[in-house]
């Protein structure tokens, strides 16, 4: 005959066991992300992977800023030769 208590201490053993194992198998799993900023080839465990709309797109917050930072300066770049070669348009007019 079995009693509550060793039903209830086996329970507890294999509830305690199989958690062990979830905590093993989110330490372990791991995915290769290709950070489009920094070319780097870096491991992130795939339970704490912040995953947005887009998924992961940068390896940092870093690299991340970094890139925003070149789409401004490209950006504005851009519009600096746009407007000289308006003024060498207007001067080659005259």
């Amino acid at each position: 005959m079995k009693t509550y208590e060793y039903v209830k201490a086996k329970a507890d053993k294999e509830i305690e066991r199989l958690q062990q194992c979830i905590r093993d198998v989110k330490k372990t799993y791991k995915y290769d992300f290709k950070c489009p900023q920094c070319n780097e080839v870096k491991q992130f465990r795939v339970t704490i992977a912040r995953m947005g709309a887009k998924g992961r797109v940068y390896c940092s917050d870093k690299c991340r800023s970094h890139a925003y930072k070149d789409r401004k300066k490209a950006e504005t770049d851009n519009i600096i030769q746009v407007l000289k070669d308006r003024i060498e348009e207007l001067e080659s007019k005259q």
